[in-house]
């Protein structure tokens, strides 16, 4: 899922309130979430980083999934 389809998704969910949106700032990160939280912990709210396939994601990645 890239930022173009992010903002589409926004744009969509908030036609009726244009040009307003849910998410007006959208960052990428050079090489994930993961690096950066290594790199910038303090920065990261909650505290604590866990791999998005770890087990305990597995019901909601599956639910985000179904979603779409």
């Amino acid at each position: 899922m890239g930022p173009r389809f992010l903002r589409a998704s926004d744009r969509a969910s908030n036609t009726a309130r244009y040009p307003r949106l849910q998410y007006p700032e959208m960052y990428l990160l050079h090489a994930g979430y993961r690096a950066f939280y290594r790199q910038f912990p303090e920065l990261c709210r909650p505290r604590g980083y866990t791999a998005m396939l770890d087990p305990r994601h597995r019901r909601s990645l599956r639910l985000h999934r179904d979603m779409h």
